[in-house]
């Protein structure tokens, strides 16, 4: 079946079985994963857009439990509908908050770098100082917390003088 035939068939089925069939797909084999991205309308209408988007609301309320349990192997098959989604880094986030303590510094700097402007990068910056305080990483922290602009709450900022004392005073903290 050509890709013309296929959105010929997609457009003619109603609303909740294009989401369910999108889902379907998704949430299969990589192979079909792979294809199911030949199934989605092109964007070329309202209505094609409405559907992919209704789509991407449903994958992402599914995904986003399993992102805050850490269960980014559950994630993964709806991931051809979520990365292009405006909320995939709230997701990503979500699951990096759970796993945080698994996760490397260049990985979580990664993600903060990619989303500097998008609220969960910060959630993920204040989860991580939270971390790195607890374990004493008082050099690790103040990059971090640098990182923030000195934009923190009274705790952070409590631990960042725990951290001068640990470490020694910065140039930068003398702004705060």
């Amino acid at each position: 079946m050509n890709i013309t035939a296929r959105r010929a068939c997609v457009a003619s089925l109603p609303r909740a079985s294009i989401c369910a069939l999108l889902l379907t797909l998704c949430a299969a084999t990589g192979e079909v994963r792979a294809e199911a991205r030949t199934f989605l309308p092109a964007p070329q209408s309202a209505a094609a857009d409405t559907l992919l988007l209704e789509a991407q609301r449903a994958a992402f309320r599914q995904a986003l439990g399993f992102a805050e349990r850490g269960r980014w192997d559950r994630v993964e098959p709806h991931l051809p509908l979520l990365e292009p989604y405006v909320l995939y880094p709230e997701l990503r986030g979500a699951w990096l908050r759970a796993t945080l303590s698994q996760r490397s510094r260049a990985e979580l700097a990664a993600f903060v770098d990619a989303n500097e402007n998008h609220p969960a990068a910060r959630e993920v910056m204040v989860r991580w100082l939270s971390v790195l305080a607890s374990r004493e990483d008082w050099a690790g922290y103040d990059r971090v917390y640098t990182r923030m602009g000195g934009n923190a709450g009274a705790r952070l900022q409590c631990q960042a003088a725990r951290a001068e004392l640990a470490v020694g005073p910065r140039p930068h903290w003398q702004s705060r």
